[in-house]
This record gives C-alpha cells, sequence and structure tokens, in this order.
C-alpha cells in the first residue's frame, strides 16, 4: 500500500515535494514495540524504591509551607496546627501518592524510568527548557529532605522557645 500527498498540500510542503509529492510505503514502518513494564506496587513502594522518599518529601514541602502560612496568619504553633489537622493531612498524603504514582499508570513506563529521564543532564535545551531544566528530580529530593528537617525540626523549636516561631 503506497500513501500519496498531492501537489501544494500542507504548509511544509518544499518545491521539490510539490513537484513529486510524498510516498510512503506503510509495510516498510516498523511496528511501535513498547518495554514490559514489569515495575509492580510492591518495587515502587520498597525502602529503596523510587516513591516514599518522594512522596514523603512532596508531602513534608506542602505541610511546612502550610504551617509556615498557619503562624504567619493566626500565629498558631506548628505542634497545634499538626495535631488538629490530621484528617486532611491524611487525605492530602492519600492523593499525593496517587498522584506521584498516575504518571506511571498512564505512561505504561516504570516510574523509576520516568524519574531518570527528569534530570538536568536529559533536560537541555534553550530558552525556558533551559531555565527548567533546573528544577530536576534530585533537586525535588533534595527540597523534600529540607522540609523534612523543618517540618519536625519547627515544632522541637517552637516547645523549647514556648511560642509560634513566625
Amino acid at each position: 500500500m503506497v500513501l500519496t500527498r498531492a501537489e501544494g498540500q500542507g504548509e511544509a510542503a518544499t518545491e521539490q515535494e510539490e513537484n513529486k509529492g510524498i510516498q510512503i510505503d506503510i509495510n516498510k514502518i516498523p511496528p511501535l514495540v513498547w518495554e514490559e513494564d514489569t515495575e509492580t506496587l510492591r518495587d515502587l513502594m520498597a525502602f529503596s524504591g523510587p516513591a516514599p522518599e518522594r512522596i514523603n518529601g512532596r508531602c513534608a514541602m506542602w505541610a511546612f509551607a502550610a504551617i509556615v502560612a498557619g503562624e504567619l496568619g493566626s500565629k498558631t504553633p506548628a505542634l497545634e496546627q499538626l495535631t488538629s489537622g490530621w484528617p486532611a493531612a491524611l487525605l492530602f498524603s492519600i492523593t499525593i501518592t496517587a498522584a506521584t504514582i498516575f504518571p506511571k499508570v498512564v505512561s505504561g513506563y516504570s516510574l523509576k524510568d520516568l524519574l531518570d529521564s527528569a534530570t538536568t543532564d536529559k533536560m537541555q535545551g534553550e530558552g525556558f527548557q533551559k531555565f527548567i531544566a533546573v528544577f530536576d528530580q534530585n533537586l525535588e529530593l533534595w527540597a523534600g529532605r529540607l522540609a523534612m528537617i523543618g517540618v519536625v525540626g519547627l515544632p522541637i523549636v517552637e516547645s523549647i522557645a514556648g511560642d509560634a516561631l513566625f
């Protein structure tokens, strides 16, 4: 079977293409082959798996921002905020967990492969793409680690100081 594009169709056609037309033999196009994703939920959530530290870091970043905003807005200490808002925190953690695993489910690739492709070395480009490359998976992990320290450290500091820090 041969597909042909008539002369002058398509905006990207060059003068040569307009004169000859484009012929594509569909039988010569190789079929798309995807590697089978063998990553299970157990692999994802294993201690050294790709999801646990990322999920904990994302939750900690949001929690730290929410605690600081609560302290700035109402002068409520961090420990009081943490003890009174646990149902919302639990629901939020479940949502973040689902959102972290969702790209794997939708794309059909393993989460580890998806995360490995989001490194500065592999996200090179020009302009805005170059700016975005700074925010790779390693920066996210370090920001999450610092936020985890902040979520644990802020109530400790406030209990020693006896008042809200912010």
